[in-house]
């Protein structure tokens, strides 16, 4: 039986996870607040590169203030609800 090598096992790794990179480049990835996902508030982002190769992964959503003050407001708002969960 022939072992696998490193170069082997990261081929195989990098096939299985390629569908899932090509949808993180094609679709934005931005906060989630109140049970959706939606845009810093400011519109600004950035790119996120793999450590192994420097390849851009995805585009990510750049919070600030007011994207934690949006996130902290839902969050206060549905935790009666969620609670006793």
């Amino acid at each position: 039986m022939d072992k696998a090598t490193p170069k082997d096992v990261f081929a195989a790794n990098r096939e299985r996870a390629a569908p899932l990179l090509k949808q993180l480049r094609a679709d934005d990835i931005g906060h989630m607040i109140d049970g959706k996902t939606v845009p810093s508030v400011s519109g600004d982002s950035f790119e996120t590169t793999s450590p192994i190769d420097g390849a851009v992964l995805a585009t990510v959503a750049r919070g600030n203030a007011e994207d934690i003050d949006r996130a902290a407001t839902a969050a206060a708002k549905a935790f009666k609800a969620w609670r006793d969960m």
